[in-house]
């Protein structure tokens, strides 16, 4: 459970996956489908690799402090 400054409920998970919350937000603006439209250039397995050991996430995806900052 997580609660606001003044003690009131704000989420709760229950143990059957039931998530309560007083809001969520979707953002559906943006996907990679564009990767499979013609003449997009995927990277090499070899450079998807060496953007993972350098930046430790995949490219075009956001990291964990992009997406704790400002969500997915």
């Amino acid at each position: 459970m997580a609660y606001a400054n003044d003690g009131t409920k704000i989420l709760q998970l229950q143990n059957d996956g039931k998530l309560y919350s007083r809001g969520v937000i979707v953002n559906l603006n943006t996907w990679a489908d564009y990767v499979f439209k013609p003449g997009y250039e995927l990277k090499t397995l070899p450079e998807t690799e060496a953007f993972i050991l350098e930046n430790g996430h995949l490219p075009g995806v956001p990291n964990e402090k992009e997406i704790k900052e400002d969500g997915l």
